[in-house]
This record gives structure tokens, sequence and C-alpha cells, in this order.
């Protein structure tokens, strides 16, 4: 991906901006429209690779058209840290951390999930937690099979 901003000098809204971006092997173009403030920006997905990157401003009856010098830009492959703090990965490995936190305070501490709201202590309530996994097997008395029984109080 690659992220482009600029601005506009003297500072003006409203000005279109045509964003070419070229390789070897592609060529596209973005037309953007400055803020308030002039400026402009744009993330794009591209093609790994070296891409030459231009933005013209066209010119109207009040202001000259005028164009930039060519930026060269490397776009490497993600990695894989990369991606994991890019949505939607991110909000997957932030998800799953909180379930993780959430599990080990529900095994911790059973008592906590009383003081959360209801739809949270409905899910928490499918979790075992440690108390209810000290069970003892009692004999069922036939064919050495055993049944769990609960923990008496």
């Amino acid at each position: 991906m690659l992220l482009l901003t600029g601005k506009t000098t003297p500072a003006v809204q409203g000005i279109v901006v045509d964003i070419i971006f070229s390789s070897t092997a592609d060529a596209k173009t973005e037309t953007l429209t400055t803020g308030l403030d002039g400026s402009f920006s744009f993330v794009t997905p591209l093609v790994e690779g070296e891409w030459d990157v231009v933005a013209q401003v066209r010119g109207n009856w009040r202001y000259a058209s005028s164009s930039s010098g060519i930026v060269k830009a490397m776009v490497h492959p993600l990695g894989i840290l990369d991606q994991a703090t890019t949505p939607p990965y991110l909000y997957v490995v932030v998800l799953a951390a909180v379930v993780g936190v959430v599990l080990v305070v529900r095994w911790r501490v059973g008592g906590l999930s009383s003081r959360m709201p209801k739809p949270i202590q409905a899910l928490l309530a499918k979790v075992p937690t440690r108390e209810s996994a000290r069970v003892k097997k009692v004999d069922a008395g036939d064919k050495g099979r055993y049944r769990r029984q609960e923990k008496d109080n």
C-alpha cells in the first residue's frame, strides 16, 4: 500500500489534482480534490515493485496548471507482522487477545463474572471455571464405568 499526501500553495479548497502512478508493467490515474487547507491524501494498494508518482494540478480560469516532480516509490510485500497490524487482521488479533484475557480471568476469578453485563455473563457461563473442573469420579457400579459428580460442599 502507498500513502500519498500533498498540499497546494497557496492553500486553496476544491482544486482538482490528478495523481499518476506508473511502473514498467502498469499505469493508473486517480483524481482527488483538495480540502479546506489545500491538502489532499490518498491510499492505494499497488503491486510490489518500483513506481513513479506524479501529482498534477489542473488549471482553471484563476490558477495555472502545475506538476510535481517525479517521486520514486518502492512497494514491498507485507510481512506477517505488517499484515497483523492492518485491518481486518488487527481486529482479529485484538479480539483474540480480549477473549484470552476473559478466559484467564474467568478461570482464575469465577466471582468476577457476576459483575459483568448479562450477555457477557451468559457467554462466560459456558466456559468452565477452576471450581467446576474439580470433580471426583464416583463408581457407577457396572463394568468399571465412572460418572462425574460435582464436588460436595
